[in-house]
């Protein structure tokens, strides 16, 4: 009887360990893709992505410094509709994406607030938490 509830342990502590692992991952998209995934449709990217720590692969446009706010990093988007900005929080993510030039290939993870309401409609704003 108690080999039986070890073995139930070990499985219990081995689900909740690989649970952990994989919510803590975060999703990893390009930055076509998830444009893609807003334009086709947005009910459902929110459902996948948003305020979920994603990893966002693609080339930089621009990149956006504004005094007394916070900077944006603009990741190219093919010449659609929907653009994708990266919001710029920390003194370190800001020096990074300074020294970034246009069509460079970036890696941005962060908080995704999905699809932008009113004023800048159709772009996806990406809290950063760290540049590759």
């Amino acid at each position: 009887m108690k080999k039986g509830r070890n073995a139930i342990m070990i499985v219990l502590v081995i689900v909740a360990i690989y649970i952990f692992y994989t919510e803590s991952m975060p999703l990893k998209i390009s930055a076509d893709e998830l444009i893609e995934a807003y334009e086709k449709n947005s009910p459902q990217a929110d459902d996948n992505f948003l305020n979920k720590e994603i990893e966002v692969t693609g080339t930089v446009k621009s990149y956006y410094n504004f005094e007394n706010k916070n900077s944006l990093l603009e990741l190219n988007s093919d010449n659609r509709d929907t653009r994708i900005y990266c919001i710029i929080v920390t003194a370190d993510n800001e020096a990074m994406a300074n020294r970034l030039i246009k069509d460079t290939p970036v890696t941005v993870v962060g908080k995704c607030n999905g699809l932008a309401k009113g004023v800048f409609s159709n772009s996806i704003y990406i809290v950063v938490k760290s540049i590759k």
